[in-house]
């Protein structure tokens, strides 16, 4: 698949760019990870996948082609880009990141403020990345027009692999048929848990923690009245009044001085 060649060489960087951080980095660790690449390519492509297989003559239009290529180029570059934001972002959390890096308190607002000074204090990075999606362009196989005549027989066929194709997207999207569906903890089975971030991808842990988030509910279990004359934190004082110097005696030889 050609996306996965692009998720593959985002785990070589990955890797390259924080190699002194694992004790231990094997071949299993990247044959791993092409299962939970295949997971997510699955996931974030499935409109592309419908697009391309659904019955019709349609789809076999230039401009039909042209649309769907476009879509594909700008889905996939936005989820590359998390790969690349984890070049520097694992610095400081030491994990893969996920859907709290966007929903956290206070980074829906500040997230896209923050871009401009990533861009700008890891601009390595940034150009990296450009010129990743640039071969990412550059590569995409080009449809080719056909006039076949279309007839019942092939319109048949053609329901019955769009069926097909559907069928198999939903088990390569599960990663496979057992019977719960790839999770990031199955990381495990190709790597220790000091290296399970290379097998893991930065798309992938982010749409399995798309449902992770939640609000704490607010409490109160007073009146703010009630609770305020219960206890106050607040203390008053009379600042009028005029400070008198206490005069401290202590007990010395049997007599009490001062």
């Amino acid at each position: 698949m050609y996306v996965t060649l692009f998720y593959s060489f985002c785990r070589i960087l990955f890797v390259l760019f924080h190699y002194s951080t694992f004790d231990e980095i094997n071949l299993i660790n990247f044959l791993g990870g092409i299962r939970f690449d295949v997971s997510v390519i699955i996931y974030t492509n499935i409109l592309i996948i419908i697009g391309h297989s659904i019955p019709g003559g349609f789809k076999y239009r230039n401009t039909y082609q042209k649309i769907l290529k476009l879509v594909f180029f700008l889905t996939n570059s936005i989820f590359l880009a998390t790969n690349f934001i984890d070049f520097v972002y694992f610095e400081f959390t030491g994990r893969r990141s996920t859907f709290d890096l966007i929903t956290a308190k206070g980074m829906e607002t500040e997230i896209m403020g923050l871009i401009p000074s990533y861009v700008s204090q890891y601009w390595y990075v940034a150009l990296s990345f450009l010129v990743f999606i640039t071969f990412f362009w550059k590569f995409i196989p080009n449809f080719k027009s056909q006039k076949n005549q279309i007839t019942a027989v092939k319109s048949m066929y053609s329901i019955l692999g769009f069926v097909l194709v559907l069928g198999l997207s939903l088990v390569m999207g599960r990663g496979g048929i057992q019977e719960k569906p790839l999770s990031r903890i199955d990381a495990v089975n190709y790597s220790n848990i000091h290296t399970n971030v290379i097998v893991l991808n930065t798309p992938f842990c982010i749409m399995k923690t798309l449902k992770d988030k939640e609000k704490l509910a607010v409490l109160s279990h007073f009146e703010n009245d009630a609770l305020q004359e219960i206890y106050t934190p607040l203390k008053h004082y009379n600042i009028g009044k005029v400070m008198t110097k206490k005069k401290h005696r202590y007990y010395h030889c049997g007599k009490f001085w001062g």
